[in-house]
């Protein structure tokens, strides 16, 4: 793209040379010296050398009267001056407008930025909120898994107690063999093999006062206690589940 200097200096070159100063002659000086131009970059410098030199159509002798030429000449350097005036006005215009929206680009980076913190913000207070609450699933789900087993060994002691006879003594390995099937599949499920030992353990703890079945500790050996008619549940079941058992002799 020329200079100012460049255009001007094109177009007083051409009127020293007695041609005529248009875009067509300024445009073929500028790219014969390798200055790379066009009509619309060179248009509102070349206005501007007019305006400055009051140019204007050259005349042939005897074309126009003398006072009529002047008159010419000063019309076509008023209207240069206005078409000048006009560009310019409309250039500062354009310049104000880009100020503006540049201004307006300015506010909506700042916003996007100021929006973009509060989000980061709030991802950071989800993410510690989603580690409280995975802590406080993991504890549920580990007082449930406790919930279904206190549960389940609760259900294998009143069924030992259902089947225990009130006038002989059976072993914790016979009671295991006396068990549901279906108990001891839901044992493994559940928690861990029905073994005689751990059946030993979970009776102990369920009826660590006697009043259910009679226990012989050289056995271990158990039978129903006298008396006893029926159950529908163990009295201190969840208590007696988490209190500290007695001393397991079974294996």
């Amino acid at each position: 793209m020329p200079t100012r200097e460049q255009v001007w200096n094109a177009a007083t070159a051409l009127r020293r040379g007695g041609e005529r100063v248009n875009q067509k002659n300024v445009l073929s000086i500028l790219r014969a010296e390798g200055i790379g131009a066009t009509q619309r970059t060179i248009a509102e410098d070349l206005i501007a050398w007019k305006a400055s030199e009051a140019y204007g159509p050259r005349h042939k002798p005897g074309d126009l009267p003398r006072h009529l030429a002047d008159l010419h000449t000063g019309f076509v350097a008023r209207i240069w001056e206005a078409a000048m005036a006009e560009a310019t006005a409309r250039l500062d215009a354009r310049r104000a407008e880009i100020e503006r929206e540049r201004e307006a680009a300015g506010q909506l980076l700042d916003e996007t930025q100021i929006r973009a913190e509060e989000t980061g913000r709030q991802n950071e207070a989800l993410q510690a909120r989603q580690a409280e609450m995975d802590v406080e699933i993991a504890a549920l789900r580990s007082e449930v898994a406790h919930l279904r087993r206190t549960a389940f060994w609760d259900t294998v002691v009143r069924e030992v107690v259902e089947l225990l006879p009130a006038d002989e003594w059976m072993t914790a390995q016979e009671i295991a063999r006396c068990l549901p099937p279906s108990l001891k599949q839901e044992a493994l499920t559940m928690d861990k093999a029905l073994t005689p030992g751990r059946l030993h353990k979970q009776m102990r703890l369920r009826d660590h006062h006697g009043r259910f079945f009679e226990l012989d500790e050289e056995g271990p050996r158990y039978r129903r206690r006298p008396g006893w008619t029926g159950i529908t549940q163990l009295p201190e079941a969840r208590r007696g589940a988490d209190r500290k058992p007695p001393r397991d002799t079974a294996s």
